[in-house]
């Protein structure tokens, strides 16, 4: 079976109070640090703040004719993305464990939720990233956002752009590090723990709506 790295030298300089500027630099390390010393510690709010990062993108690129106010459509974001950020990771990280178990690693479910939560990350930090439509604003129409903030991500200020792609392709670096690390495996062998989960599911919602469409 495999086993996570321990901490050792290669740990030297991370602290609890560092984690958060430290998953940037030094990932792997990072997240040995972690599982080996507070593997529980701060899960259930990066999956909370995940799910609410996700869920207001979701609703700036829905298209729709909104003219609710954006701290309303911003607030059911709050409430409606921690609840499904949360659940949806934690069924995430059940089927990492169980792709993980075909492929040969380790069955610990509870490794794959620190390494899932800590990857959330760079997505929240992504965030930060609609302030700058805020502040363009008119008005506090949603829909003004929704015109606002692609503007600024693709014409106006196109470091947004490469910064929202640099994020998203950081957080699945570090949680393809963070598979790679807990199982013992490749880079490849890890993307592949990483991806089947996501098809599977797919291919279950296919099958049924197929079904149901039958």
């Amino acid at each position: 079976m495999h086993k996570v790295l321990p901490y050792s030298d290669d740990n030297r300089g991370i602290t609890k109070r560092s984690l958060l500027a430290s998953i940037w630099r030094r990932p792997q390390a990072t997240l040995a640090f972690i599982l080996a010393k507070y593997p529980d510690d701060y899960v259930s709010i990066l999956f909370f703040l995940g799910g609410i990062a996700r869920a207001v993108e979701r609703a700036i690129s829905q298209q729709r004719n909104d003219k609710m106010n954006v701290g309303t459509i911003l607030l059911l974001a709050v409430v409606m993305g921690s609840i499904s950020g949360w659940i949806t990771s934690s069924i995430y990280a059940w089927g990492l464990t169980i792709v993980g178990r075909w492929l040969g690693g380790i069955d610990d479910s509870n490794k794959f939720r620190t390494v899932l939560a800590w990857a959330q990350v760079p997505v929240i930090a992504g965030l930060l990233l609609l302030w700058p439509a805020l502040v363009f604003l008119e008005d506090d129409s949603f829909q003004a956002l929704r015109l606002a903030y692609p503007l600024l991500l693709s014409s106006v200020l196109p470091v947004l752009f490469i910064a929202k792609i640099a994020l998203g392709s950081w957080s699945i670096a570090i949680l393809l590090k963070g598979v790679a690390l807990i199982q013992g495996f490749s880079i490849a062998r890890a993307l592949v723990n990483i991806l089947l989960p996501g098809s599977l599911v797919v291919a279950f919602v296919l099958l049924i709506a197929g079904l149901l469409q039958g």
